[in-house]
């Protein structure tokens, strides 16, 4: 019986005193190794509980730590690898408190993520937080739990943000050649819906009024197509080497959106469609509400140039 290959794998954590995790996976077909083989040894590694394990998720980064994309259970990564990194991937708050109450591991990890976090300036405590997080981080006994429920009231905690995306708007009844502008945004994806944020002002577009959108990876544009009032559809579209990171987050938010608003409403594979060759992937959204919609007005023109 031929006994099997095993490969060295490595993942990063935002664990200041254990960074760099490695672990040994079975080689698959092809010279690949299985997202749920590598997330699960990892996770054992770490220590974390098998009931903990949903709360996190393997992402792929550049070199400049940009997530590029999520790292499902089914992916085949391709070895050598490189740039993986383990994350938390969570939208809900009573999921979140749940794990990091019963499992300590899971809370160190959590609390490493939110540490990183503000000191990279993705969150933005008020002056009474930081003094507050600096008690609960007391070299001599620091209070973990505490110091994530203090980070959760800051604005943005459960989202994902990706910066300096290039933006372009235009009617859906417009058939002139999609051009970006130099105008550089930030995208704030979380249960709410999509925010565009230009620095001084900021655009929510509402899940309810997002028809649907699609991947671009030509152009590597995530672009969402969304109703406002009575007015012909809008498409956003949005360039990022980071757009496949933007629709995974636009996933998982709308999970959340659904348990919020108990929408019973799902995603079926016929809502998924692909161009004739593979390069823009379309997805319809199974909670846009037409007349929600109609009722809620979304206006870009502040922040446009």
């Amino acid at each position: 019986m031929e006994l099997q290959q095993l490969v060295a794998v490595t993942v990063n954590t935002l664990d200041k005193h254990f960074s760099d995790v490695k672990v040994s996976i079975a080689l698959q077909e092809n010279n690949t190794v299985l997202g749920e083989d590598v997330k699960r040894k990892i996770c054992e590694e770490l220590g974390l509980k098998p009931s903990s394990h949903e709360l996190f998720s393997l992402f792929l980064w550049n070199s400049k730590a940009e997530i590029l994309h999520r790292v499902r259970d089914t992916d085949r990564i391709l070895c050598p690898v490189k740039g993986l990194s383990l994350r938390k991937w969570c939208f809900t708050e009573n999921q979140e408190n749940q794990i990091i109450k019963e499992d300590g591991a899971a809370c160190h990890l959590v609390f490493s993520q939110a540490e990183n976090d503000i000191k990279i300036g993705r969150l933005f405590p008020t002056k009474e937080q930081e003094l507050r997080l600096e008690e609960l981080l007391d070299p001599g006994f620091t209070i973990e739990e505490q110091y994530i429920h203090e980070c959760q009231k800051m604005k943005n905690y459960f989202s994902v943000r990706v910066d300096n995306c290039s933006m372009s708007l235009r009617s859906e009844d417009e058939f002139t050649q999609l051009s970006l502008s130099e105008q550089l945004v930030n995208v704030v994806v979380l249960s709410e819906g999509v925010v565009v944020d230009a620095g001084q002002h900021a655009v929510t577009i509402p899940f309810f009024c997002i028809r649907s959108w699609s991947l671009n990876t030509v152009s590597s544009l995530i672009q969402y197509s969304y109703k406002s009032g009575t007015n012909p559809d809008v498409k956003l579209s949005l360039g990022s080497n980071q757009f496949r990171y933007l629709h995974d987050a636009t996933m998982e938010a709308i999970k959340d959106y659904r348990i919020r608003n108990n929408d019973s409403s799902s995603f079926f594979s016929s809502m998924t469609s692909t161009s004739p060759d593979g390069t823009v992937t379309i997805q319809e959204n199974a909670v846009f509400d037409a007349d929600k919609a109609m009722k809620y007005y979304i206006d870009f023109q502040a922040i446009c140039l």
